[in-house]
């Protein structure tokens, strides 16, 4: 995490650190991550993604399922991918699916947060992955 903060400092970032009570992420961090993105965009007219509700990325996944495709020469009978919001595996899934519709697609959690499992949110050190919003991705 440490390398990630700093690259955006010599990128020219200024950074805003929100706190997470257990030092991981956790559904509490993220939801307050969301919220102060959203504070700092409707301050400063800055442009939010908003990745939970945003569609666009969708055709990048697609690309890269070509790319994948490609590199494998169509060698390819599934996909795995850790999941937040599940939009890089349903992009990619999609793009994949319309070269071979029996693909399978399997989305993997951290162990200490098993929301696709059934079970409660946790917090754990990967960031973006297995919180109470990775309930999206049993959409696909």
């Amino acid at each position: 995490m440490r390398e990630k903060l700093d690259h955006m400092k010599i990128l020219g970032a200024k950074l805003q650190i929100v706190p997470s009570e257990s030092g991981g992420m956790t559904e509490k961090l993220t939801r307050d991550m969301i919220e102060a993105a959203r504070i700092i965009a409707a301050n400063t007219g800055a442009f939010w993604t908003d990745q939970m509700n945003n569609k666009d990325p969708l055709p990048a996944y697609h690309q890269l399922a070509e790319e994948i495709w490609i590199q494998t020469g169509g060698e390819l009978e599934g996909f795995v991918q850790s999941v937040g919001t599940a939009a890089s595996l349903r992009g990619t899934g999609e793009g994949l699916r319309r070269h071979y519709e029996k693909i399978r697609l399997v989305a993997v959690e951290p162990a200490e947060s098993l929301v696709l499992s059934g079970g409660a949110p946790g917090s754990h050190k990967i960031d973006g992955n297995g919180t109470e919003l990775s309930k999206r991705a049993t959409a696909l």
